[in-house]
């Protein structure tokens, strides 16, 4: 199984891989990603050395409740019309297309609490640069776009993690992010 820690080298992060190391947890690749500030880090796990790699490589994020909603939508209207049976694709818009790096600054501005990651990309293994999917189908099929662009769908993936990480009730933070979509 492969396990990702966005902001690694800070204090959750930190706190994260003690916990993972501690339960033995059956992380077969463990992936890190820190801030630039830590660059050049490495970090022990399992009595080995790991550092964060990639942050050059685009890779698609959204908020699970996009495609969560909009293929509840393309259920019913398969239900209702054989017609629009197929696949469908949901990912960010072009706008949305960060690199990792990108992407994890953003998710280490919004963490806050010192959250950084480091670049590890010299040794790391070969990684396609680009990867984006094409959802021209379904917005041309259902006429979709995506409601939270990448920073809104950053904060409200932070805001949910923070809950978790605090005990606090998960159900009414996801209601209320569900409704708030």
């Amino acid at each position: 199984m492969k396990v990702a820690i966005v902001g690694a080298s800070g204090a959750v992060g930190q706190e994260l891989l003690k916990v993972l190391e501690q339960r033995n947890f059956p992380a077969d690749e463990l992936l890190l990603f820190g801030s630039e500030r830590s660059a050049g880090r490495v970090y022990p796990f399992r009595g080995k050395q790991i550092g964060v790699r990639n942050p050059y490589s685009t890779r698609p994020f959204q908020h699970v409740l996009e495609p969560l909603f909009v293929y509840l939508q393309i259920a019913q209207r398969q239900y209702e019309n054989p017609d629009f049976q197929g696949y469908y694709n949901v990912g960010p818009d072009d706008c949305d297309c960060v690199t990792t790096g990108q992407l994890v600054t953003m998710f280490c501005e919004l963490w806050g609490e010192g959250a950084a990651w480091e670049n590890q990309a010299e040794n790391g293994p070969h990684e396609a640069n680009f990867l984006k999917l094409d959802c021209s189908k379904i917005k041309h099929v259902f006429g979709w776009q995506p409601r939270w662009h990448i920073r809104e769908a950053l904060d409200k993936t932070v805001e949910w993690s923070k809950a978790y990480l605090k005990g606090q009730e998960l159900r009414a933070v996801t209601d209320r992010q569900i409704r708030e979509y």
